[in-house]
């Protein structure tokens, strides 16, 4: 395996024991060919067409976390994640 694979997977592993959900992403390759290949070019219609939840009302953090927790949140969120220096 690759070191950034590694490294990768070893976050993965370790965000998956934190906060006991799996961890689904995909590698930046994948996401052009699935955007691509859709017959709409705009990020946002791809968006809005594969993850139809992004419509509802803003939540909260506690809203989204919540959902998160009980696995009814479906879609892509945006964040910015810290893991410790040895991984």
């Amino acid at each position: 395996m690759r070191e950034r694979e590694k490294r990768t997977e070893e976050k993965r592993q370790y965000l998956e024991s934190l906060l006991e959900l799996s961890v689904v992403s995909i590698r930046e390759c994948q996401w052009y060919h699935q955007k691509w290949a859709d017959s709409q070019k705009d990020v946002e219609t791809f968006l809005n067409k594969h993850f139809p939840c992004r419509s509802e009302k803003k939540q909260t953090q506690a809203q989204l976390l919540r959902r998160v927790q009980e696995g009814t949140f479906f879609g892509a969120l945006e964040v910015d994640i810290d893991t410790p220096p040895h991984l």
